[in-house]
């Protein structure tokens, strides 16, 4: 309904949100950026899957779009997304975020939430954690691209530009 895309992308091997950042990019996206309730409640139903969860510890779930920016105060200030829009809505775990090992900088989804109290219990939760950049169960990351218009679309409006550059040209002359 946000005229968005999104692609859950289950790496097989540890990645770091930086290195996720960047592979996003490369497909001409983002990481995800979730900006209401309802958004995040569609992000998780495609990520709710085994495929982008890693069970140990804790359910360690995909990486998203926020980080905290250098300097910020502990552990809930400063946070913005990769597109540096506001950072107002938020789904954080119980108790998060709290930067448990002094750079727990990045966002993910995690496993341990309200709703499941217990660790590793191979539960998946759409709430959010605070991670360092090279959290070892970290294996997967949810990638967002701005909607492109259908070729009919595109074409109607490029077709429309060159009307009014004709138009405009012709009234000139």
């Amino acid at each position: 309904a946000n005229g968005h895309f999104y692609e859950g992308i289950a790496n097989g091997s540890h990645i770091s949100w930086k290195a996720a950042r960047d592979a996003a990019e490369q497909r001409g996206g983002y990481l995800a950026t979730i900006t209401s309730q309802e958004e995040n409640d569609f992000v998780f139903s495609l990520i709710d899957d085994d495929v982008f969860w890693r069970f140990d510890t804790y359910s360690a779930g995909p990486y998203i779009g926020g980080f905290q920016e250098d300097d910020s105060n502990e552990p809930a200030g400063g946070w913005i997304w990769v597109t540096g829009e506001p950072f107002v809505y938020t789904n954080w775990e119980l108790n998060e975020p709290q930067d448990p090992f002094g750079s727990s900088d990045f966002l993910a989804f995690f496993g341990n939430s309200v709703d499941n109290p217990n660790q590793g219990t191979g539960e998946t939760s759409p709430r959010w954690h605070d991670l360092d950049n090279n959290w070892t169960e970290q294996r997967s990351y949810v990638i967002e691209w701005e909607a492109v218009p259908e070729p009919s679309t595109f074409a109607l409006l490029c077709m429309s530009a060159v009307g009014l550059i004709v138009y405009w040209r012709r009234r000139a002359s």
